[in-house]
């Protein structure tokens, strides 16, 4: 219920009081192990949650960012930290936002991330750098992801970041012609 939902954002909030976000990239790394197959389990069905059962979707990530920061840092931190951002930026709670979704770069380059590091890039720049730069920038570092998801082996990623992309280069200017055919090469993936 939208109540169960404000009650886990208001509980993973809680979490972070007291702390800059920016604090979270120095929390230890994650080894519990229980925590850790929580952690692997919950950035799987995220994506699955987000289009089949969407009610469920904040709660999940509200899981995967209050078990980083009781148990410390994972590779799947970055994500559930950059989904977090995308429902603060969501929120209009911007500014907030935007610091999960630096927080998201910080720590993918901290761990050396190479697993989910596309998708962590492209819901940043996809969903949360828009709110406070320009576009262009934004598009130019979903070029980037799409080509992280491809070396991944993401395809679902490829798909959103080439999608993304292509909306932002058309809206920050770039004309139909001049995205035929950068569409092409992706329709080609």
């Amino acid at each position: 219920t939208p109540a169960e939902v404000a009650i886990a954002l208001a509980e993973t909030a809680a979490k972070w009081q007291g702390l800059s976000i920016s604090e979270l990239a120095n929390l230890p790394r994650m080894t519990a192990a229980h925590p850790l197959a929580i952690m692997r389990l919950l950035s799987i069905i995220m994506p699955v949650c987000y289009q089949g059962m969407p009610e469920l979707f904040p709660l999940i990530v509200s899981k995967a960012v209050n078990l980083s920061i009781e148990y410390g840092n994972t590779e799947q931190s970055p994500f559930a930290y950059a989904l977090q951002g995308l429902f603060l930026c969501g929120a209009m709670e911007i500014e907030t936002g935007y610091q999960f979704g630096q927080l998201t770069l910080q720590v993918l380059e901290q761990l050396n991330v190479q697993v989910q590091r596309a998708r962590a890039l492209q819901v940043v720049n996809g969903f949360i750098n828009p709110w406070k730069e320009h576009l262009s920038i934004s598009s130019q570092r979903l070029k980037e992801a799409y080509q992280i998801a491809r070396e991944e082996g993401d395809l679902e990623y490829v798909g959103y970041s080439s999608l993304t992309h292509c909306e932002y280069a058309y809206f920050s200017g770039q004309s139909l012609f001049g995205l035929e055919p950068i569409q092409a090469s992706y329709i080609q993936v």
